[in-house]
């Protein structure tokens, strides 16, 4: 699940508040987008709040072992290195 060679250049959209699916009090924003022609719902962790790279990794671990019908399973976690600069 964790990939090292994605980022969100990947993607077909970019990140916009047109396609942000989560409230503006949400802790991390949530987006409707596109990879490789299909629909996703990517979340973006930001790491300088909400306990950072340990609350990340933490969330995925907590992701992969959940399984819920209502709940979209986790395909791909990510930290893109452009973002974290």
């Amino acid at each position: 699940v964790l990939a090292t060679s994605s980022h969100l250049s990947h993607y077909d959209t970019e990140l916009s508040d047109e396609r942000k699916l989560s409230g503006k009090d949400a802790r991390h924003a949530v987006y409707e987008m596109k990879l490789e022609g299909k629909d996703c719902v990517l979340k973006a962790f930001d790491l300088h709040t909400h306990r950072g790279l340990p609350g990340f990794l933490q969330e995925v671990i907590l992701y992969t072992r959940l399984l819920h019908p209502l709940i979209v399973p986790l395909r791909h976690a990510f930290v893109d290195g452009e973002l974290c600069r």
